[in-house]
């Protein structure tokens, strides 16, 4: 019998249409003996644009404070830097997040960097990665966040964020008081979200159910939230681009990336996300983009050493037969979802060159995730895979 810890920070998540013009009156249950509140907004390059934007503020009238605004995708140190200004500038003691992925880790680095003080810098994780979950103590927030995310990053749900760094490799945070504490799950709002960037985001989120399913620590519970969030994508993704403007898709589509994220919460991503993070951080690559390209190849390197787990996603996607039949499918499921997000399905298509490879297996081997793969790692079989994926 293997034991195990469930973490699951305080939050509330509320799913339905509607939710973004409520979001004054969420604001104000946070506390509501602390009276009026003074709320910092976080929002990246195209949000600025949005109508949406619009919306927020609407909603949030006179409580809003401070913006923050112009995010660019892999959010850098220097955006939770300035955010952490204009929080103490403004007197801000809310912070508001509306957008993807590196929004909200912008949003979550800037309530760590207030709650724990000093420099952003100081507050990431390092080799060896000894920061446990269970051995944080849950601190109640200086900056309670509300998120509203129109993406499937699992950043919402997740006590981790991640910024690129100065030299290009990827900083990584992991604290148990980073979640935000309410996050509204309007599919009005995803809706809005380019169909391209959804079916990129949720090859992401279906990564983390993978990842989860075959994690060194994964559990019974992480086991559920993987299983329920694959059985959803192999059901709704293939219809996102076939229906981009259904908001019953995109609604179901937002479940989904809501229990892949749970997946991850006490489940750790390994090699794929690795290798995702590696080509974001030298070549740009989107991280959807480079999910949906590298999630088949690593599943296919995995397959053996977590047959049985593998298994079990195949009977998922529906894909029946032996153990080792609907392994075999899993892999196959996904890449038939991959064709199905009319996205690019090989490295050299999204800019990345051939002279390159080798410089990325080199920046996987320094990266926490290639250490917790369930299989055994070298450097060569990391560059055969991004071969493969070229």
């Amino acid at each position: 019998m293997t034991a195990f810890s469930q973490i699951d920070p305080a939050r509330k998540i509320h799913y339905g249409p509607g939710l973004l013009a409520k979001v004054g009156d969420t604001v104000d249950q946070l506390d509501p003996d602390k009276g009026p509140r003074r709320v910092l907004v976080v929002a990246g390059e195209n949000m600025a644009k949005s109508p949406l934007l619009v919306q927020l503020r609407a909603a949030l009238g006179e409580r809003l404070a401070g913006e923050l605004l112009g995010i660019t995708p892999h959010s850098n140190p220097d955006w939770v830097r300035k955010g952490v200004a204009i929080a103490r500038e403004q007197r801000c003691d809310v912070v508001v997040s509306i957008g993807g992925g590196s929004t909200i880790d912008t949003a979550k680095c800037i309530a760590l960097a207030v709650l724990l003080g000093g420099d952003i810098a100081d507050l990431r994780i390092v080799p060896p990665y000894n920061s446990a979950l269970n051995a944080q103590k849950m601190l109640e927030p200086a900056l309670p966040h509300i998120c509203i995310p129109t993406t499937g990053s699992g950043s919402d749900v997740t006590p981790g964020a991640g910024l690129r760094a100065p030299d290009g490799r990827k900083w990584i945070f992991w604290n148990i008081s980073m979640p935000p504490q309410v996050i509204l799950l309007d599919p009005e709002v995803a809706a809005t979200t380019p169909v391209r960037i959804a079916a990129g985001s949720s090859m992401n989120s279906l990564a983390h159910a993978v990842e989860a399913l075959y994690a060194v620590n994964r559990q019974s519970v992480t086991d559920a939230f993987a299983l329920a969030a694959m059985e959803k994508f192999g059901q709704w993704l293939p219809r996102l681009t076939a229906s981009p403007d259904d908001v019953e898709v995109r609604g179901q589509i937002q479940q989904a990336w809501l229990l892949g994220g749970m997946s991850i919460c006490n489940a750790r991503t390994a090699l794929h996300h690795t290798m995702c993070h590696c080509l974001g951080a030298r070549f740009d690559v989107s991280h959807g983009v480079a999910n949906t390209i590298m999630l088949p190849h690593v599943m296919e390197f995995n397959r053996e050493a977590t047959q049985s787990q593998m298994a079990r996603a195949g009977r998922a996607f529906g894909r029946f037969g032996s153990e080792a039949e609907s392994a075999l499918g899993a892999v196959q499921a996904v890449h038939e979802l991959q064709a199905s997000t009319g996205l690019p399905t090989r490295l050299r298509d999204a800019g990345v060159p051939e002279s390159g490879l080798n410089d990325l297996a080199e920046d996987a081997m320094h990266e926490r995730g290639t250490h917790f793969n369930p299989r055994k790692v070298e450097h060569a079989d990391v560059l055969e895979i991004y071969r493969r994926a070229w």
